[in-house]
């Protein structure tokens, strides 16, 4: 950079010592410049921000709370973002989709029906995700949630002693595999 800034200067002056030094320091500040300029590229974009997201959610109306991680509060404004307009059923798939990667299936006869069973057990940040979808639905509309849980008949194949090694809410709610119970 000390090079460009240098090759803009006469040729008289190059060699004096003053111009040297205020090259290395309009070089310093150039550089200073040029890493603000990146921060507020990057926090322009949703996916790349930190400090940005407190103007997102301050925009969108989305309170803040401490106790959401950096990814379940952009999950928060993007559901609020697609939120945005007449309410689908896609535009439902599509604001759950922001909480999670489960297959959802969304359908309505009557009340909005909001399928996880493709996965064992709750989505992370599920309060979120009930909130964000109140504030879409028409208030007329009910909902329901459908989720997965391990029964005991599933449990069949285990001893006591393999699944004993979790509390039943894990063995329960959470996804773990076969392969899991039983390398534990």
């Amino acid at each position: 950079m000390n090079d460009k800034i240098i090759d803009f200067i006469n040729k008289i002056f190059r060699n004096d010592d003053i111009t040297k030094h205020i090259t290395r320091i309009s070089q310093t500040e150039i550089e200073n410049v040029e890493i603000k300029i990146t921060d507020i590229q990057s926090n322009i974009f949703l996916d790349t921000s930190t400090w940005g997201m407190d103007i997102f959610e301050k925009e969108l109306d989305i309170e803040y709370t401490e106790d959401k991680t950096i990814d379940e509060r952009k999950a928060i404004i993007s559901a609020k973002w697609r939120g945005a307009g007449k309410l689908t059923l896609e535009l439902i798939q599509d604001t759950v989709k922001a909480y999670t990667t489960n297959i959802v299936n969304v359908r309505f006869n009557g009340t909005i029906i909001i399928d996880f069973s493709d996965k064992i057990g709750k989505p992370n940040d599920i309060d979120s995700l009930f909130k964000s979808i109140e504030d879409i639905k028409p208030a007329h509309l009910g909902v329901d949630y459908v989720f997965r849980y391990r029964t005991w008949g599933e449990l069949k194949p285990f001893t006591w002693k393999t699944v004993g090694k979790y509390s039943w809410k894990d063995v329960k709610e959470k996804e773990i595999t076969e392969l899991e119970i039983q390398d534990k």
